[in-house]
């Protein structure tokens, strides 16, 4: 027997699987287990997107046959029952994901309001979009309109996907992987925003080797900046935060907002406010954005902080 938390998702997912029209289909968290809201549910997630449920396991979980079995139920006798069941699990080496019951669609895609996103299962450990950044997207729509946006870290460029739908006057997104680029420009086709109609740029460099491309295009009205909290290789929050901040400083336009992002349940919002306090004497901290209502936290400072700034207006 499941207990009433993970009812209540499954509840909630036979909810969503009754929709019948396309636009409807919002992919959404069903359960945060990893808020650590619900005992014994700490190590797992479990997340729809259209034509996917998607259940992430963190460590085993006892009662795993039940859970399946359920969910496996709600989407049989959905008005969707060829929608796909994956589990990943996050905990073995490898991060493998399997197909359980369904057939992944041709395209699986993340939607978000009218916004969709690619996205790609049983492959990689992240499927493509970060759907607790909701905060961050509301924040970024609400301030690009006009602006010159640089996307710090920037995947598969949802963040500008964002912006430019929002009506930025230019986004230069920026990330190391070429392949997460690649997703980026489909992203933007995806929406019917064509990168070069939309003044769009895609950077593929390693930006703590090297400043010097991102000083040329600047200044810029709004700087979003998501790093990992730990990529072996490029980027350790401990050891580089401090430095991207120095950096950062002289790219800001006079007005410039800034958003900070830290991920990492072992670091507290005050390791960013403590090195802005330092080295940002001058730039406003506006505030934290709340979370979304989908990813309940026990322990706030062990959630994602989404810290807001305002660069004075010389």
């Amino acid at each position: 027997m499941l207990c009433e938390a993970l009812s209540a998702s499954v509840s909630r997912l036979s909810e969503v699987l009754c929709v019948n029209t396309a636009d409807e289909l919002q992919s959404q968290r069903l359960l945060h287990g990893r808020g650590r809201c619900y005992a014994g549910l700490e190590q797992l997630t479990l997340d729809y997107h259209p034509g996917v449920v998607l259940l992430t396991l963190f460590a085993e979980y006892p009662a795993l046959d039940v859970l399946l079995s359920a969910l496996t139920e709600s989407i049989n006798t959905s008005a969707q029952p060829e929608t796909a069941l994956i589990v990943q699990r996050r905990y073995l080496y490898g991060v493998p994901s399997e197909l359980i019951a369904g057939e992944l669609p041709d395209k699986p895609l993340a939607r978000v309001g009218q916004s969709v996103f690619a996205l790609q299962y049983l492959a990689k450990q992240n499927i493509g979009f970060f759907l607790d950044m909701a905060p961050g997207r509301d924040w970024l729509a609400a301030v690009a309109d006009g602006k010159k946006v640089l996307n710090l870290f920037s995947y598969t460029c949802a963040l500008s996907v964002v912006a430019c739908a929002a009506g930025a006057e230019s986004v230069l997104n920026i990330d190391m992987s070429k392949a997460a680029l690649s997703v980026g420009r489909e992203n933007h086709l995806l929406n019917d925003l064509p990168a070069k109609q939309h003044n769009i740029q895609f950077l593929a460099h390693d930006i703590m080797k090297s400043f010097g491309k991102l000083d040329k295009q600047g200044p810029y009205d709004v700087v979003v900046c998501d790093p990992p909290s730990f990529q072996k290789g490029s980027f350790v929050a401990e050891q580089h935060y401090r430095r991207l901040l120095t950096r950062m400083l002289p790219m800001l336009a006079p007005g410039a907002d800034v958003l900070l992002c830290l991920n990492a349940p072992e670091m507290a919002s005050s390791f960013i406010t403590d090195m802005t306090d330092e080295l940002w004497p001058e730039v406003r901290f506006v505030g934290r954005l709340s979370e979304h209502k989908d990813y309940p936290e026990s322990d706030r400072e062990r959630g994602l902080k989404l810290l807001q700034y305002k660069n004075p207006d010389y």
